[in-house]
């Protein structure tokens, strides 16, 4: 009975929070120097409120790369703050991110190298994180 009435709760608490449109970000990788691309285009699912750390550790995991080994920047040049939101650094869909891996860090995985396009999801990428004990 106490759990009918959790779900309820939670079923009632979902439909009162406005439902945050998804945002689709296009990903791509390149070595340092103007090397050619590493891995990528994954296009990443994501919201308006996720902070770009977030789509970061979902990309980095996926690539077999670590995050700071990575610098992230809009197509315009601008190099995108961490911390931010989706929203505040005003990315929509379709927008492509490019990252540029640093020079001495180990290329990305094989698998990563080897997809033509791939789908990520920030959140999917976290649970799985959790479960297998990737995230800190």
């Amino acid at each position: 009975r106490s759990l009918l009435r959790l779900h309820e709760a939670h079923a009632s608490l979902q439909l009162a929070l406005p439902a945050m449109p998804d945002v689709l970000l296009a990903v791509t990788l390149f070595g340092s120097g103007g090397s050619p691309q590493l891995c990528g285009p994954a296009m990443v699912k994501t919201t308006p409120a996720h902070q770009l750390r977030r789509i970061i550790g979902c990309f980095c995991r996926w690539a077999g790369v670590q995050p700071e080994s990575v610098v992230f920047h809009s197509v315009d040049g601008r190099a995108l703050t961490p911390e931010a939101t989706v929203a505040e650094l005003s990315l929509s869909s379709g927008h492509a991110i490019t990252a540029v891996l640093a020079p001495s860090a180990p290329l990305p995985s094989s698998s990563a190298q080897a997809a033509a396009f791939t789908l990520l999801d920030v959140e999917d990428s976290e649970l799985a994180a959790l479960t297998s004990g990737l995230m800190g």
